[in-house]
């Protein structure tokens, strides 16, 4: 049998979703195809275009060497490896500021830090509103819409930073917004 491997490809940066796979094997008596993960016992496939979750889980953080099989009718057996990068670490936040059950009637500033080598992106989401607000650095202010947005009351504030193997971190802090009631 002959294998290609078309997907992944060498060095491709994985996160902690399992890949795709996509092979090629010109063999007109095939019997069997299988793949291995860093040398973990053999997984038997048919259609399937994506690796094992669970296998995928345990083979931990950084290089993983995958090796596909295809086996004749006639116990024929070729082998083919494709070496990729498995990120594993999601980013860690931490948010400084504001602290938990704060009182704000104007949104609040934030200042947080992210522990991540590879980030690409970070945003925020504010409970009553699906947008995301990205920003950049680590300090800022809540957008002023998505706070006016929020009902009164606890909001959760949750912040979100993602990497480029496409893992994402998030964390939340819930504050109490105070509308003011000035009287005349």
């Amino acid at each position: 049998p002959t294998i290609t491997i078309n997907y992944p490809t060498p060095n491709q940066l994985c996160g902690i979703t399992a890949p795709n796979f996509n092979i090629q094997i010109i063999e007109p008596n095939l019997q069997q195809k299988l793949y291995s993960l860093n040398g973990r016992p053999n997984i038997t496939f048919t259609t399937e275009t994506q690796f094992s979750q669970t296998e995928w889980n345990n083979i931990g953080n950084g290089t993983v060497s995958i090796i596909f099989y295809a086996i004749d009718e006639a116990g024929n057996v070729n082998s083919s490896q494709v070496i990729v990068r498995k990120d594993a670490i999601i980013p860690d936040i931490t948010i400084d500021n504001p602290i938990a059950d704060d009182v704000f009637t104007e949104p609040p500033e934030f200042t947080i830090s992210i522990i991540e080598e590879d980030l690409v992106s970070r945003w925020y989401t504010v409970e009553g509103s699906i947008t995301q607000h990205p920003f950049t650095g680590l300090t800022g202010t809540i957008n002023q819409d998505a706070w006016d947005d929020a009902p009164e009351g606890e909001v959760t504030i949750t912040f979100y930073a993602q990497d480029r193997a496409g893992n994402i971190g998030s964390e939340s802090v819930v504050v109490i917004k105070h509308i003011s009631t000035q009287e005349p």
